[in-house]
């Protein structure tokens, strides 16, 4: 008896030493902003100068020089969780950021995919109202700030930021000529460090607004004739701030799934999700395409987590009836870290067709047990399609 229990142990550790080795043999995709990449200068010191820079790029249909401006890293790496619970007494799941405070590159990753196509999308927009098929001039920029401003006002700007994870936070006010008519716009900026970037084109008050803020200036104004001056703007580079991944293929199904839950189990959401495929870009349309799909898995893989880590029913309600006193308590459930007590438990084969095929994953934590369903496609190797549905 002795003997069958001591073999069943070494069975076991053996086992166990495989996937650890397995964990730790995994080779990580390199993130592309860690690469040798070209900028002139690190940013704005003024938060006019931002917008400027950012209408600029509108004017040039340049998306990728707009994104730069954007607070996209900003966010991902500061945006704090427990002030926002805090602040507002809410904790909008999905619907919002995941938290950066317990430093989790998972959720990091996820956030910058978020955000790069929010304002890819953002710019889209104000390209369409204001650049698209017409001329578009910048007349002026201003700062906006209350005359007598109160108590009230100093402490919101205050929560605000500490939310951001920024210094300090500030708005903004331009006038644009398109053609024959003027138009106002307003944006909302954050100050990292020393530089300032865009959070909103709105007001910070209307924070939860996907539209952004323009409105037809029906009286007429002095503005100067030649506009806000952009020499230069054009040999301005800010530095990368998000990432269009390259598709890496698996040999085989069962190697794609095993591969892409041990990602999420080391928090590795990058190297997940490059495992979804997308077929390149070539334009301005087809990049916000591709940061779309990007955000799309982002946010299945954050919803992945968040279905394993807030599994604790009871917990979390008590969470939620402590917002005013223990704001982190929901941000300290949600540390990936925590994904060291989860587990792989193989997959199924659900369709064959050819070059398609659809895989459940099946994995647990906590002693729960989930599934999360895969479309995969066949293109000289296995990549991800799109997620079919989770259990």
């Amino acid at each position: 008896m002795k003997k069958a229990v001591s073999y069943l142990a070494i069975v076991i550790f053996a086992v166990l030493l495989l996937s650890y080795s397995k964990y730790g043999s995994l080779q990580a995709v390199k993130s592309p902003l860690e690469e040798e990449l070209f900028y002139t200068t690190e940013g704005f010191e003024e938060p006019e100068e931002a917008v400027t820079y950012f209408l600029y790029q509108v004017q040039q249909n340049n998306m990728d020089g707009a994104l730069r401006v954007c607070a996209i890293s900003d966010l991902a790496e500061y945006f704090s969780l427990t002030n926002f619970i805090e602040y507002t007494g809410q904790f909008p799941k999905i619907s919002m950021l995941p938290p950066a405070e317990m430093e989790n590159k998972a959720y990091i990753e996820i956030s910058r995919m978020r955000l790069a196509y929010k304002y890819g999308l953002l710019f889209q927009k104000e390209y369409n109202a204001l650049a698209h098929g017409q001329q578009m001039k910048i007349l002026d920029v201003r700062k906006i700030e209350p005359e007598n401003p109160d108590g009230m006002y100093y402490e919101n700007r205050k929560a605000i930021s500490q939310i951001m994870g920024a210094r300090e936070v500030a708005e903004v006010c331009a006038y644009v000529q398109t053609d024959e008519q003027i138009r106002e716009l307003h944006f909302s900026l954050a100050r990292y460090k020393k530089y300032w970037k865009m959070i909103l084109c709105n007001d910070l008050e209307k924070w939860h607004d996907p539209k952004p803020a323009i409105l037809l200036v029906e009286e007429k104004s002095d503005f100067d004739a030649a506009g806000v001056a952009l020499d230069g703007m054009d040999e301005i580079i800010l530095p990368p701030n998000y990432y269009i991944l390259t598709p890496q293929k698996a040999d085989t199904k069962e190697i794609l799934a095993s591969d892409f839950f041990l990602y999420l189990q080391r928090g590795d959401t990058l190297s997940a999700i490059s495992f979804f495929y997308h077929p390149g870009e070539t334009d301005a349309v087809s990049v916000l395409e591709t940061l779309r799909l990007q955000k799309e898995a982002a946010i299945r893989l954050q919803k992945m987590y968040y279905g394993m880590l807030l599994y604790d029913q009871q917990t979390v309600e008590w969470a939620e009836r402590h917002y005013s006193d223990e704001p982190d308590a929901i941000p300290k459930l949600l540390d990936t870290k925590n994904m060291i007590f989860s587990s792989y438990s193989g997959v199924d084969n659900l369709i064959e067709d050819g070059n398609y095929s659809a895989i459940k994953i099946n994995y647990g934590y906590a002693n729960q047990w989930y599934s999360v369903i895969l479309n995969l496609i066949n293109r000289d190797g296995w990549y991800i399609d799109s997620f079919s549905s989770q259990e």
